[in-house]
């Protein structure tokens, strides 16, 4: 089961159940969006609901999107590797659902569980592709550091 940074709001007893119901949803329908999340939390029973604000009033749609994006970048699951070196298991936690770039620009649902993607050879080079072009602007923003000229050369040397 995915684990996750606990929410502030939310109790501890109920933030793993969270997690579930997302990563339960995301295998469901193979993708998720924060429009999916919010259609989902707006039943009273889902145990969703509690993590968003209600108040027709003061809040709109687009409050309610943001609020369910982040519930899903807060997402992780833990990856258990060994060294092979030292032997000694390692564990990092990683999102659990990743934004496809591909899907996003298609106007679908963005967030893919990341062993989907693993497996999707068209959404992972989506994501690579992602990846650069965010690392290639923050180059492009700090180009003139000296101390960095290692890591734009190590950006520029990837290719899909």
């Amino acid at each position: 089961m995915a684990k996750a940074k606990k929410d502030e709001l939310a109790e501890p007893r109920s933030w793993d159940l969270v997690v579930a119901t997302i990563t339960d949803i995301a295998g469901k329908r193979g993708d998720v969006s924060p429009a999916i999340i919010v259609e989902e939390a707006r039943s009273p029973a889902s145990p969703l609901h509690a993590h968003f604000l209600w108040n027709p009033g003061e809040v709109h749609e687009r409050y309610l999107l943001g609020q369910a994006a982040v519930l899903l970048r807060r997402v992780q699951i833990h990856i258990v590797r060994q060294d092979q070196a030292t032997k000694r298991l390692e564990v990092k936690p990683v999102r659990a659902l990743q934004s496809v770039p591909d899907k996003r620009k298609k106007g679908g649902a963005s967030y893919s569980l990341a062993s989907s993607i693993a497996q999707n050879p068209d959404e992972h080079a989506s994501l690579v592709r992602g990846a650069l072009a965010e690392l290639n602007a923050v180059r492009k923003r700090y180009a003139e550091i000296a101390e960095l000229a290692d890591v734009w050369a190590a950006v520029a040397a990837v290719t899909i």
